[in-house]
């Protein structure tokens, strides 16, 4: 969250779109095969309904971007770098935020046929170490505001476990554990599909 502009990934792509949304993708292509063989129930004999749950934010919707995505901040190298500084740090995190939930429900659309749950959300202000990188006065005003780590979990541990939850494939909670919309970008099924296509494209060849 918010790291210098510089930061970049190890293929060149801006550090927190990387980190946050093609990393995300990429780990879960890797298990896709698993997971949809263990919705069919493969090796149990038993059809299961695994799930997906992407930690998203409510910085989506704080740090809207023009047009949801700007594309440009997510060339290679220092082809985006003009583009990322104008976006800005807090920008370039709500954009990959918003991609966390657009992830998510391409995900929802493309396998809960098959029986795969996929499940965003925003986790709550939590005091982490995800604030290394916020200036030490606004880490200070942070800290009475934020939570305690401990209830970091209670969202995720909602959408990965409860009964209820089986029936929010593509949904988007908020703390604690609440069903919410949102933002009209996040809802957008062009802008889903243009994310995911994308992503495939640059994990090609790993």
């Amino acid at each position: 969250m918010n790291p210098p502009l510089d930061l970049m990934t190890a293929q060149g792509y801006d550090g927190q779109f990387g980190t946050n949304v093609l990393g995300h993708f990429f780990f879960i292509q890797l298990l896709l095969t698993t997971i949809l063989r263990t919705a069919k129930g493969e090796a149990s004999g038993k059809p299961f309904r695994p799930r997906i749950v992407n930690v998203s934010s409510i910085a989506h919707e704080i740090y809207k971007v023009p047009g949801g995505l700007q594309w440009d901040t997510l060339l290679k190298g220092d082809e985006s770098l003009s583009a990322r500084k104008k976006l800005g740090q807090r920008g370039l995190y709500g954009q990959s935020k918003l991609g966390n939930v657009l992830i998510t429900k391409e995900l929802a659309a493309r396998y809960g046929n098959d029986g795969v749950v996929a499940i965003s959300l925003h986790p709550g202000g939590i005091k982490t170490e995800l604030q290394r990188h916020t200036p030490n006065i606004m880490r200070r005003l942070m800290d009475w505001l934020l939570y305690d780590v401990s209830y970091g979990a209670i969202t995720q541990l909602y959408a990965a476990t409860s009964p209820e939850a089986l029936e929010m494939n593509g949904e988007y909670l908020t703390a604690w554990a609440r069903r919410q919309l949102p933002t009209t970008w996040a809802r957008d099924e062009e802008m889903r599909q243009k994310v995911w296509a994308w992503c495939e494209e640059q994990v090609k060849g790993f």
